[in-house]
């Protein structure tokens, strides 16, 4: 952790990253910060820098793993391949140097592991395609005691948000509900933004009802699976913090939503108080929880 704070203090943009990362260590019940992939990159490049020099081809276990593996083997000047294509003689290197003839230690890596079975997969396959051939494993970010003994490296000890990149399979599972402006739709352009590549349960907007068709016709148009679209029923003047809170809280427990997507932070932290529930907001990378100190805090707002 300490190469960690020192690369923080030259790069502050990573400070929330650390302290999520520190959290791992220190449990405390507070919001998560998801790790961007501006995060990732810095992270990545920072690794690149303190692994060894000697691997003659940089694997990556599809498709996560893809990601820190190309990173690094572009920071590292490295071949880079996938175990499925490394045993099959498919390797791909820049024109710049000569590829080795002969590979005789390789890195593979992925970018988070819990239980580290795809890599313990693709390590067989390398294995039974050359028993001589030296295999070093490492992965970016593991929060699992036993896998940090039985990698070779890790970077960094993970907390339990999502990454940005693993947004989708994250959610996938979940009963969700979403904002509609600054979540799915940008309201200057209206070009979409966080579009979820699954089925959501409902989409959960300050709009009036008299904007219905325009919404449903934008949602169909940019293939927006939901199951309902929930309006804001009263006057537009009556759209204040408090009531679209809520509105938003009231709506997605009575759809059953076990997380919500908002834009807007202040608005996602009221959320959270009233209704309890995860909330997660793309706009500054947060997921606000029920135990976080804004529950308590909006607690006291309402009161007053």
């Amino acid at each position: 952790m300490s190469s960690l704070k020192n690369f923080v203090r030259k790069h502050k943009r990573l400070l929330t990253v650390a302290k999520a990362c520190k959290q791992a260590i220190h449990p405390v019940k507070h919001d998560w910060h998801v790790v961007t992939f501006e995060d990732f990159f810095g992270l990545a490049v920072d690794w690149a820098d303190k692994l060894p020099n000697d691997f003659e081809c940089i694997l990556g276990v599809p498709r996560n793993g893809l990601l820190i593996a190309n990173v690094l083997a572009l920071k590292m000047g490295k071949p880079l391949s996938t175990a499925d294509d490394f045993v099959r003689g498919i390797v791909w290197a820049s024109r710049d140097y000569e590829k080795p003839t002969v590979y005789t230690k390789v890195l593979l890596v992925e970018d988070a592991v819990d239980t580290a079975r795809a890599m313990k997969s693709d390590l067989a396959k390398l294995k039974a395609y050359n028993p001589d051939l030296e295999v070093k494993t490492a992965c970016l970010f593991t929060q699992n005691p036993e896998m940090q003994k039985w990698l070779d490296y890790y970077y960094a000890v993970a907390h339990d948000a999502p990454a940005e990149w693993h947004m989708h399979s994250f959610f996938k599972n979940t009963v969700l509900a979403v904002d509609l402006d600054g979540v799915l739709l940008e309201e200057k352009t209206g070009n979409p933004l966080l579009i979820p590549a699954f089925h959501v349960e409902a989409v959960v907007t300050a709009r009036l009802e008299n904007e219905r068709p325009f919404v449903e016709s934008w949602l169909k148009r940019h293939n927006v699976k939901y199951n309902q679209l929930i309006m804001f029923q009263r006057a537009a003047e009556e759209r204040s913090l408090l009531n679209l809170a809520k509105y938003k809280a009231e709506s997605i427990q009575k759809v059953g939503a076990e997380w919500f997507w908002e834009s807007e932070p202040e608005l996602a932290e009221a959320i959270c108080g009233i209704a309890k529930l995860p909330v997660y907001c793309p706009t500054n990378h947060r997921i606000y929880t029920a135990e976080s100190r804004w529950v308590q805090s909006f607690s006291n707002r309402k009161k007053k």
